[in-house]
């Protein structure tokens, strides 16, 4: 069971633009902290004085660890309550159910001489060959719906992912009483970008399916496929994407997500570029 709290800051006259800063600079070192499960911050787009925020945390220890934090401390503790805030109310909730960021945010850290330091990255990019908004709805209902994982697990880095790896992870999936369902969303676990996320071989040793593993996979009927490694190979993007399954890759937290989950990753085509913007995150019901 989860505990969560649920916060509604209104900012004083003048001061919502420095709030809306002071909830960007919140949540990445907030999604860091151990006890966190899931955090983040919204602004109302028809009041642009009122902020809600929703955090989920894996025990109240989680919660305080949290208002002792160097970031909560100089920033909500230190300047907007005292300073920005008009009024502030906060809710406090036992969860049975938990969300799981499944979103990668690159950590600073130290690079061998001559390596660029990888892009900090904060979301992911959806790939689909139906990049569009359709009849102007921005939201592909492919990529949301209920997720199967599968532990693939141990994957080293640049390790082409076959079909034999492929089966494995299904016979576990057996072995659970789980299998693959047509219309599933389909998880591909790996715990590669646990091992490599902020390392210059997070992206260039990734592992990578082969093409008999993308037809295995499409071949299953999946109507989204989701990995936590990257697929760099075109031609076996191709065979996804032309399938008409989006590929959302990259992602983190597999190992935390039980065999099935509800599975979001809503994105939005804007013009002119390649990639869609994308968060993803699960959501997971607690034993009572």
């Amino acid at each position: 069971m989860g505990y969560v709290v649920t916060a509604m800051w209104r900012a004083r006259p003048g001061s919502a633009e420095r709030v809306a800063e002071i909830c960007d600079e919140l949540t990445e070192p907030s999604r860091a902290e151990p006890g966190n499960l899931f955090f983040q911050t919204h602004r109302s787009p028809v009041d642009p004085q009122l902020f809600f925020l929703y955090e989920q945390y894996v025990d109240e220890a989680g919660y305080r660890a949290h208002m002792d934090s160097e970031h909560f401390t100089r920033l909500v503790k230190g300047e907007a309550i005292p300073t920005l805030l008009a009024a502030r109310e906060r809710e406090v909730f036992d969860a049975r159910t938990r969300l799981v960021d499944l979103s990668p945010t690159a950590p600073h850290g130290h690079w061998p001489v001559g390596e660029p330091p990888p892009q900090r990255r904060a979301g992911r990019h959806a790939g689909s060959a139906l990049r569009a908004v359709v009849n102007g709805d921005p939201v592909d209902e492919r990529v949301i719906g209920t997720a199967v994982v599968m532990d693939l697990t141990p994957v080293q880095g640049r390790t082409a992912i076959d079909v034999a790896t492929l089966e494995r992870g299904e016979a576990r999936l057996h072995a659970s009483g789980e299998e693959i369902l047509p219309g599933d969303i389909l998880l591909l676990r790996t715990d590669w970008t646990e091992l490599a996320l902020g390392s210059p071989q997070w992206f260039r040793h990734s592992p990578a399916l082969t093409h008999e593993a993308a037809e295995w996979l499409v071949s299953r009927r999946p109507k989204c496929i989701g990995c936590d490694f990257f697929e760099a190979e075109a031609p076996v993007q191709r065979q996804i994407l032309e399938a008409g399954i989006p590929l959302a890759d990259g992602l983190v937290n597999l190992a935390a997500l039980p065999e099935r989950c509800e599975f979001f990753a809503p994105f939005y085509k804007f013009g002119r570029i390649q990639a869609a913007p994308q968060r993803a995150f699960a959501w997971v019901w607690e034993a009572a």
